[in-house]
Order: C-alpha cells, then sequence, then structure tokens
C-alpha cells in the first residue's frame, strides 16, 4: 500500500490441506482436462458436516462414467489427490466478468457413489455401524472406500477404538491396507486380548531408526531438542496430588526413564530403574515485576537443563503467579520418539 503497509488478501493458488498434505487444487484440475471427454473442470474442498473432502465439478462432451474418470485419475495422481465426490453439471457457474464463481457451485450429494450392498453378518453390521456414526453417512455399502468416504488418518484411530469397544481387535494399519467393510471384516479378531507386561523395565534398548538419525546429525546443542506443553492451571493446585501422579506416570511409562551415553563410539540406550527424586519443580513469581517474562525465561531454562546421560530427560515445572498460574511440562523429543 502507499503507506508501506501489506494488506492481506488471502490465498489466491487455492491450495488446501487435507489428511495432513498440501495439495493444490489447480493440479487435479489440470489433469483431470486433459481427459479427453472432459470440458472443464474445477475442484473444491467441502468441509460439509465436520468432514473435509475433494469435490470435482465437470462439463463434458460426452457422457462419461465418474467411476471411469476417478480410476484413469487414480492412474496419474496419488490416492489423496482424488476427489471423494463427483458433479457433472452443464455448465459451471460464472462471475459477471467470466471468471469461474466457486461460492456458486452446488452442494454436492454425500450419498455413496457406488451401489449399494447390506451388511452380511455380524461384523459387517458392527462395522457399518460405527462407519456410519463417525463419518456421518447413511445406508454405507460394504464395498465403500473408507477414504472416498471422508476418512483420514484421525478418522481410522476413532474407528479402531470404537471397533476394539465392540470386541474386534483392529489396528490403523488394517484399515489402510482393508479400505472397504467387506474386505476389513476379514481381517477382524474377534475375542482376542492382548496381555502386556506391566512390570518395570530396565536395561539396554535399541535404538529406533529416527533415534539414529537424530545422533546422526551431531547437534551442537542435542540436549536441548524438546517438545513442551504450557497449561494455565488453579492456582491452589494441589502439589502434592500433582508430585505422587507424575511419579506414578514416570514409573509406569519406561520411555520417560530413558539415558544415553557413548559406548565404544556409538550412542546406546539404557532404561533406568524409577529415581526416588522427582523432577517437578516449583516456581514461585509472586514478587517479579514481570511474571509472564519471567515464565518465557523459565520454560526456555528448563527445556535445556534436560540431561540425555543423566537424566532427568522430562521436566514438570509449576509456577505460582500473583493472579495466574501455570505448569510447564517437557521432554525431550527422543523419548517422545521411543514410544
Amino acid at each position: 500500500m502507499p503507506d508501506g503497509n501489506l494488506e492481506y488478501l488471502g490465498r489466491l493458488d487455492h491450495q488446501v490441506k487435507l489428511r495432513g498434505f498440501r495439495i493444490e487444487l489447480g493440479e487435479i484440475e489440470a489433469v483431470l482436462s486433459q481427459h479427453e471427454a472432459v470440458k472443464e473442470a474445477v475442484v473444491t474442498l467441502n468441509a460439509a458436516e465436520g468432514n473435509p473432502r475433494l469435490v470435482a465439478y465437470l462439463t463434458t462432451a460426452t457422457e462419461v462414467p465418474t467411476a471411469g474418470l476417478k480410476e484413469w485419475l487414480k492412474a496419474r495422481l496419488p490416492d489423496y489427490m482424488i476427489p471423494s465426490q463427483w458433479v457433472v453439471l452443464e455448465k459451471l457457474p460464472l462471475t459477471p466478468n467470466g471468471k469461474i464463481d466457486r461460492q456458486a457451485l452446488p452442494a454436492p450429494d454425500w450419498k455413496p457413489t457406488d451401489s449399494y450392498e447390506a451388511p452380511r453378518n455380524e461384523i459387517e453390521q458392527q462395522l457399518a455401524q460405527i462407519w456410519s456414526r463417525l463419518l456421518k453417512q447413511t445406508n454405507v455399502s460394504i464395498h465403500d472406500n473408507f477414504f472416498n468416504l471422508g476418512g483420514d488418518s484421525i478418522l481410522s484411530i476413532q474407528i479402531v477404538a470404537q471397533a476394539r469397544q465392540a470386541g474386534f481387535q483392529l489396528t490403523p494399519r488394517d484399515l489402510f491396507q482393508h479400505q472397504t467393510i467387506a474386505d476389513l471384516a476379514t481381517v477382524v479378531r474377534v475375542g482376542v486380548t492382548t496381555v502386556a507386561e506391566q512390570n518395570l523395565i530396565g536395561g539396554e534398548v535399541p535404538l529406533t531408526p529416527i533415534q539414529h538419525w537424530f545422533f546422526a546429525q551431531e547437534f551442537p546443542e542435542y540436549w536441548h531438542f524438546n517438545q513442551s506443553l504450557l497449561l494455565c492451571v488453579p492456582t491452589d493446585l494441589q502439589l502434592d496430588a500433582l508430585r505422587q501422579a507424575f511419579a506414578a506416570v514416570l514409573s509406569h511409562h519406561d520411555a520417560l526413564r530413558l539415558r544415553y551415553t557413548v559406548v565404544d563410539g556409538a550412542w546406546q540406550q539404557t532404561v533406568s530403574a524409577p529415581a526416588d527424586h522427582v523432577p517437578l519443580v516449583i516456581e514461585d513469581l509472586r514478587a517479579s515485576p514481570d511474571p509472564v517474562a519471567e515464565l518465557s525465561r523459565l520454560t526456555q531454562h528448563y527445556q535445556a537443563r534436560l540431561n540425555l546421560t543423566t537424566g532427568p530427560v522430562t521436566y514438570l515445572v509449576f509456577c505460582q503467579g500473583p493472579a495466574a498460574a501455570w505448569l510447564f511440562w517437557c521432554i525431550h523429543h527422543l523419548v517422545v520418539d521411543g514410544v
């Protein structure tokens, strides 16, 4: 602007984010336009009912089944760029200056495009109910594709959790490899219980691939590579109860007791025994002239104090201000990767 300010108008390239992927809608439109039967193509991200899904709007020169278009597109683009719904129009709506009016595109009908086939047994029936509930769909066919219905990695975890509540053993990987109810039902394990050893774990543990990567970088301050969380908490938080709870967490989650040393030129990872001292620190900021600035300094201080060799690899810090209180938790990234 003439006064030196920048006026932000928003994105002009129609880039969206779906299932963790950044997608240029124009790329999908360009590929679709290469099909001999497609005259014009517009792709949008529709987030109806909290389920973001790609929708393709087309005008065609000849009648063409959308199933065929989808398969044609799958041969040219990755799965996450394939629209979930297809709408064929006689003509695309235009603005007064002749550009495509995306706001005037009709809302898609989210009924499954494939022919409906009802569940054939109890497992398929239960899975169909779970899918319908989480995907906000009715009459889910056993041959409907999970991702075509708007599924994503977060919803897959919720489906697995609800399936387990119903007595079915599944993993997110099962759902990614078997994307229809008919296929998924064939790998469901019923009546299987997993008994995990709950005693304390100690001793050497092999490094994971991402941990090998971390040490290969030779970061100059490798102890300061953390994930952290800052919470606003009541000023009268029961610190004795908090200390007991934190001690229980450190005892139960062995990764929070990891230690790292160099042995014969290579990093080695071991799980230490629970210590008598719990890394819970109390900081009183009530006399500070600027409690918020002091809080910022303390969060940096404790993140830099993590010690991979002697511990701790996690700190819990309670900060008491004059009118507010905060709970800061930092954990070294190696420990998070050790889950």
